[in-house]
C-alpha cells in the first residue's frame, strides 16, 4: 500500500508553492493553461450536450484538494451552499475553506463518506482515484460514491489513464477499470484528453500544441467521462 498523504507532503506540496510558476500545473504555467482550457471545453460540451444543469444540484467532490474544482463548478452555475468537498488532508481542506467559505468542506476519508444514502445529485472525481494508495481504497470509495449518489445521478470523472512510464503512483486508471468500479452505470460522455507531446510544446507555442493535440490521439493521457446511475 502506498502512503498517498506522505507522497503529497513530500512531493506535491513543495511544488505547489504559490510562486513556483515552473510547476506544470500552476495556474500561471503555459502547460497548465493549455490543458485546463482543453479540459474546460470538453467538460462544458459534455454538460451542455446532456442538458445537465448545476444550479439545482447537490454536488460532492471526492478528494477535493484545495477546492479548485468546486470553485470552477460554482463559476459554471452551481450553488456554493449546495457544494461539498472531502479530502483526507486537513491542510488542503483549511485552504479550500479560506478561498470559499460558502462551500461545505470536511476532512474525511473517501472510504467512509459521512453523508446519507442518495444525498448527492452529482459526484466529482478528479484525479483522486489515481492518487489512492491501494486497490482496496479505490473499491471502497467507488462503493461509497454509489451509495451517496441519488438514482439517475451523475458521476463526473477526470483522471490519468496512461502514464509516461510504468508507475505505481499516481496510478493510471483505464476505461476498463472505470467500468469495473461502476458496472451498472451508463456512460453518456467519454473523451480522451492531453496528448503528451502537446504539453511539451505548450511551453513555447499554443498553436503547435493545439495542432499536435488533435493529430496524436493515441498519445492522450487522461479520460474525462460522465456516468449516469
Amino acid at each position: 500500500m502506498i502512503d498517498s498523504e506522505k507522497y503529497y507532503v513530500e512531493v506535491r506540496k513543495p511544488l505547489e508553492n504559490i510562486r513556483n510558476y515552473s510547476y506544470a500545473w500552476h495556474l500561471r504555467n503555459n502547460v497548465s493553461i493549455f490543458f485546463r482550457q482543453s479540459f474546460e471545453r470538453s467538460l462544458i460540451k459534455a454538460l451542455n450536450e446532456n442538458n445537465i444543469h448545476l444550479d439545482d444540484k447537490k454536488i460532492l467532490d471526492v478528494g477535493c484538494g484545495k477546492g479548485g474544482t468546486l470553485r470552477h463548478f460554482v463559476d459554471l452555475g452551481a450553488n456554493p451552499t449546495s457544494c461539498y468537498g472531502i479530502d483526507i488532508s486537513d491542510y488542503r481542506i483549511q485552504e479550500a475553506k479560506r478561498q470559499n467559505p460558502l462551500i461545505n468542506y470536511q476532512t474525511m476519508s473517501s472510504e467512509q463518506i459521512a453523508y446519507p444514502d442518495s444525498f448527492f445529485d452529482i459526484v466529482l472525481q478528479f484525479t483522486a482515484f489515481s492518487s489512492m494508495g491501494s486497490e482496496d481504497i479505490r473499491e471502497k470509495t467507488a462503493q461509497e460514491i454509489g451509495r451517496v449518489l441519488s438514482q439517475h445521478g451523475y458521476i463526473i470523472w477526470y483522471d490519468i489513464s496512461r502514464a509516461k512510464k510504468s508507475s505505481q503512483f499516481p496510478l493510471p486508471i483505464s476505461a476498463t477499470a472505470i467500468k469495473s468500479y461502476f458496472p451498472n452505470y451508463q456512460f453518456i460522455a467519454h473523451e480522451k484528453l492531453h496528448a503528451r507531446l502537446a504539453g511539451a510544446l505548450a511551453k513555447k507555442s499554443y498553436f503547435l500544441a493545439l495542432l499536435i493535440d488533435k493529430l496524436l490521439p493515441f498519445q492522450k493521457t487522461n479520460i474525462l467521462c460522465i456516468m449516469k446511475k
